[in-house]
């Protein structure tokens, strides 16, 4: 069981970590995991169950000046890191009263995020 996590937590699989019972086949807590992977494994766990989180997040936008993660709210953003407060489409300066992007274009790129 040791071997079946950490070869998953390495390759990122964290769907496959679940209770091998067929009948059962639910995700296994996370003292167990903590158990079996010791703390190195653990906290790479830990990291892909954040981001798979942060992934799933549909108004979270990641800073195009340090990468960090901002909550978008009107096709705007502010980084708590950096502070710089950018336009979410076209990932530049805020531009308050312009556009940046023409109504067609930003379909298509609302159609790309979503996919």
């Amino acid at each position: 069981m040791e071997s079946h996590c950490k070869i998953h937590v390495k390759e990122g699989n964290l769907m496959q970590l679940a209770c091998p019972d067929t009948n059962c086949r639910n995700p296994l807590p996370p003292s167990v995991l903590k158990s079996l992977l010791r703390d190195d494994g653990y906290a790479q766990w830990e990291s892909f169950a954040l981001q798979k989180l942060l992934d799933a997040m549909p108004d979270l936008v990641y800073c195009p000046r340090c990468s960090a993660a901002c909550l978008e709210v009107d096709n705007d953003a502010q980084c708590p890191g950096c502070f710089f407060t950018f336009c979410t489409l076209c990932k530049r300066r805020r531009h308050v009263g312009d556009t940046c992007i023409t109504p067609e274009e930003k379909i298509r790129i609302l159609k790309v995020t979503i996919a």
